[in-house]
This record gives C-alpha cells, sequence and structure tokens, in this order.
C-alpha cells in the first residue's frame, strides 16, 4: 500500500501500453481488482511499438494542462527490467515505485525539490544527471519548463551533430576515450532520451531517500520503507562518486575540457534552455570544480564554457585554484 493509493481521493494512472494488445476494459478491471477500487486507470494510448519517450510525451501535456502547476506533482513509473525480469530487477522495481508514490515524495519538506526519485546520481557515477531507473516523482511547475520530450530527443542529436562536433574536432572538448565518445547513453540518443530528460534543466532541485548510493544495492535487496530518508541532493560528499581519474584530476587542462564532467552539462543547459544553474544550484556543489563553474559563470554568463574551453584561457593557471578554496 502506497501513500498515493491511500490517502488520496480520485487517483487515476494514465498507461501507456505497446505490443501486446490490451484495451481499456481489461485494464480498468486490472486496476479495480489490484487496489480495491481505489485507484482509476485510464488508456491514454496503445501503440504497437513504443518506449518511454511516448508516455513522458503524455506526463508533460498532463502538466501543461494544469491550472495550478505549482501544486500539482506527476508520478512517472514504468516496467523498467521487463525484457530481462528476474529477481533483481523485481527487487529495484519495487524500491523505486516505493519511493515515488511516498509521502516524502509527494510531500517533500519545504516544497523544496522539484524532482524526487530512490536515488539521484551524477557524473561520474553517472553518465547525465539523473534517477537510474527513471522512476521520478516530479512538480508540474518543473516539467513545464522542459522541452518536450519528442523535440529533447530530437534536439539532442542536432546539438551534437551540428554544434558539439566541431568544437571536439577543434580540441575544446574532449571524451574520455573512443568508447564514450557519441555513444547513445552518453549523449541521450534515441531511447536514451528518455533517462536525460527529466535532469537536464538549470533549474532542477533533486531530492531523493536512499541513504545508499549505488543502485545495485536496491537490486540485491528486500526493499523497505523503513530505510528511506528523504534528503535533498547532495545528502553528503559521497553520493557525487568517484573522484576523477588521476589523469584528470591532475590535468586541469584536459578536465575542464572533458565533456562528461560538468563542462559538458553547463554547454547543454546553455544550450537547450539558454540559461545556466541558479547561484543556490546543488550544481556548484560538487567537489568536482562546481566552484570553478560558479564563478566562471558569475564572471561570463551564458560564455562561461566558451571561454574556459578557447584555446587561449589558463587552464592551468593560478585562477584555477577557485575550484578550491
Amino acid at each position: 500500500r502506497s501513500y498515493a493509493a491511500e490517502n488520496n481521493k480520485n487517483v487515476t494512472i494514465f498507461m501507456t501500453t505497446n505490443h501486446a494488445e490490451i484495451d481499456q476494459n481489461e485494464i480498468t478491471n486490472l486496476c479495480l481488482d489490484a487496489t480495491d477500487g481505489k485507484v482509476h486507470c485510464v488508456q491514454t494510448e496503445h501503440l504497437p511499438h513504443g518506449g518511454e519517450i511516448d508516455t513522458l510525451s503524455h506526463l508533460h501535456h498532463y502538466c501543461a494542462l494544469q491550472a495550478e502547476p505549482h501544486k500539482t506533482r506527476v508520478i512517472y513509473m514504468h516496467n523498467k527490467g521487463s525484457f530481462h525480469n528476474g529477481p533483481k530487477n523485481a527487487r529495484w522495481r519495487k524500491a523505486m515505485t516505493d519511493a515515488v508514490t511516498s509521502e516524502m515524495c509527494l510531500k517533500p519538506k519545504d516544497d523544496a525539490c522539484n524532482v524526487c526519485g530512490l536515488l539521484f546520481s551524477t557524473p561520474p557515477r553517472m553518465f547525465t544527471f539523473l534517477m537510474p531507473g527513471n522512476f521520478f516523482a516530479a512538480s508540474c511547475e518543473y516539467v513545464n519548463k522542459l522541452i518536450a520530450p519528442i523535440p529533447f530527443q530530437k534536439r539532442l542529436r542536432e546539438l551534437s551533430d551540428k554544434e558539439l562536433k566541431p568544437l571536439v574536432n577543434a580540441g575544446n572538448f574532449v571524451f574520455r576515450d573512443k568508447k564514450e565518445a557519441f555513444k547513445d547513453w552518453v549523449m541521450g540518443y534515441n531511447r536514451y532520451s528518455a533517462e536525460h530528460w527529466i535532469g537536464n534543466h538549470p533549474d532542477l532541485q533533486p531530492c531523493d531517500l536512499s541513504v545508499q548510493t549505488d543502485y545495485w544495492y536496491w537490486q540485491n535487496h528486500k526493499p523497505s520503507l523503513d530505510e528511506f530518508v528523504w534528503s535533498m541532493f547532495p545528502r553528503n560528499a559521497s553520493v557525487w562518486g568517484e573522484e576523477p581519474s588521476p589523469k584528470l584530476k591532475n590535468n586541469p587542462d584536459l578536465r575542464l575540457r572533458h565533456y562528461s564532467t560538468l563542462a559538458g552539462h553547463l554547454w547543454k543547459f546553455m544550450h537547450l534552455y539558454n540559461a545556466t544553474p541558479p547561484e543556490t544550484s546543488f550544481f556548484y556543489l560538487s567537489p568536482n570544480d562546481g566552484l570553478f563553474w560558479k564563478e566562471m559563470v558569475r564572471r561570463h554568463g551564458l560564455k562561461a564554457v566558451e571561454v574556459v574551453t578557447a584555446p587561449d584561457f589558463d587552464r592551468n593557471g593560478t585562477f584555477f585554484q577557485i575550484s578550491s578554496e
């Protein structure tokens, strides 16, 4: 039983289905049986072939229709791991579901966070800012700021082909190695754009419930609500993941041009939304050059990344000490 179902009236689950045909009557009966009539289910669309991007498009449209988006929170869930189903994915799916339907995610303290989930992760631990597994509860006020999912998917590809690749060829940006360069999961191409979507806006204010910093803990552990502890991100220093490799740590010239670090994500924010994170953003709390980029944004605004990655910027100079003050 979840807080979402037990403590709210007129709960509706909007479902996008695909592959095997299923109609509204079957969905209605399924929900009635599973929830004792407390939850109403609506089939928004059935697609012969589809993915997360289709359901996220319906979620985005729903938020756009809300008269008071700042008072409305939506939950996104899906059948994560169904193609490789087993005990591990079942446990993880249950933990993510418990998190996003909890009171902690639906009524966060002081309404402080706009995206909540089991576990929030950032580079270098993950390839982008996201909730691993892509289950989340979010404020419609925040969702309405996002580019719609399908145009977002197209925009990521356009940015890469037309603007990023010339910068990589010129040496302004670098990748860790050929295995990472322009791969789908790193860039948000194709189906991976759904995982990039919710976390790639400069106004993101994430919170999560997992004290554990790795999602695999929840794959190997029976989920328990008693383990959930709400916190704004970051709850402690360990959540940022491992430090950069010695090659990057000792080479600011290379690190500040590395696309998969803060530089690349700041560049993406600027090009997608023509904005930078506010000074109070968690983004600048990163031990991996957060303070440095905060100062660069103060000085150069939307040109901060362009300035720092330019050939004539002294990335090895004494000014770099800003990042460790």
